[in-house]
């Protein structure tokens, strides 16, 4: 084959894998909000920030009916004037769990392998749980693949743990709910790569299939 025509070939191929691997792009997802700090010296409304980056297609760690667990893989959190990173943690989907008024949804993050402290305090953990009291927010445990449930959450609450009191309850764990106006953003980052569209992908191919062609005829023209 000719060396000219084995590269535009190539070059094609490559053009179409880069089309196919951008599916395999992770989510950056970005939970906004406040929380009292005042019980460790903090702020009543100080800022409560985590990014945290998962993957989409992560497998069902806890396959039990309606319960689904799904690893993230890295993050970072601002705890009123302190930062953080972690290295791992975890999503968790709740659907139609049992609750005393009928059923109810949760979407759960916690994050763990936390550096760095809140107001001198270590932490085994932080993170937040995001309810619907109606059971109307999902329909599996399957982990969402955009935040179109957020409209349907009722009440939520953020969470913070410390490592002198290992079993015990969340040192901080404040709730908020929609109606009294103290609430949340939870949203896909700025930054985040989507995957290519089906007709993105037969337009990246049709444009290389065009150069191809076009190289042939240039070819064929000098013959």
């Amino acid at each position: 084959m000719n060396t000219r025509l084995s590269g535009a070939l190539c070059a094609g191929m490559i053009s179409l894998g880069v089309a196919v691997h951008s599916h395999a792009t992770p989510v950056t997802a970005v939970f906004d909000s406040t929380i009292d700090l005042s019980g460790l010296g903090g702020a009543a409304n100080a800022p409560f920030k985590i990014e945290y980056t998962y993957d989409d297609a992560a497998p069902d760690f806890d396959p039990s009916g309606n319960q689904g667990g799904y690893e993230i893989l890295s993050g970072t959190a601002q705890v009123g004037t302190d930062n953080l990173t972690f290295g791992g943690g975890a999503i968790r989907i709740f659907n139609n769990i049992s609750f005393p008024s009928g059923a109810l949804d949760k979407y759960s993050f916690s994050a763990h392998s936390i550096t760095g402290s809140v107001l001198g305090l270590s932490l085994l953990s932080v993170g937040f749980e995001l309810y619907d009291i109606h059971g109307g927010m999902f329909f599996s445990d399957a982990l969402p693949n955009d935040f179109s449930f957020t409209p349907r959450i009722d009440t939520g609450n953020r969470q913070l743990r410390d490592t002198s009191n290992p079993s015990g309850p969340f040192t901080v764990n404040t709730f908020s709910n929609r109606e009294a106006g103290e609430f949340f953003a939870l949203d896909f980052a700025g930054n985040t790569t989507t995957p290519l569209s089906e007709p993105s992908m037969i337009m990246l191919m049709g444009l290389g299939l065009t150069g191809l062609i076009g190289f042939m005829r240039r070819r064929n023209s000098h013959v």
